[in-house]
């Protein structure tokens, strides 16, 4: 599990920055986007001892839990959000 764990934090950068283009995409669908803070939340919640702290501080992650707060009350991007919100704030404390 830990190799496991190396290895994905080996490619964190690159993930996340086609992640941040992806969030550029003016086209993408709102379930990509749900996709996105969901591999967000589940990045966040795997490195909870700040090893990727600095990656999710940037702009477009703040911006993209943003959007996802605003959904409409009781939608799964909400729901999404509200968790993955809460594992980034642990990730990054």
């Amino acid at each position: 599990s830990d190799n496991k764990a190396q290895l994905v934090l080996s490619q964190a950068q690159g993930l996340l920055g086609f992640m941040s283009i992806v969030f550029n995409d003016q086209t993408k669908s709102d379930e990509v986007t749900k996709t996105m803070i969901g591999l967000l939340g589940d990045l966040a919640d795997a490195f909870p001892n700040g090893e990727i702290r600095d990656y999710l501080r940037a702009d477009w992650i703040q911006e993209l839990i943003k959007y996802g707060r605003t959904g409409p009350r009781g939608s799964s991007i909400r729901e999404h959000t509200r968790w993955a919100r809460e594992m980034i704030k642990r990730a990054s404390s």
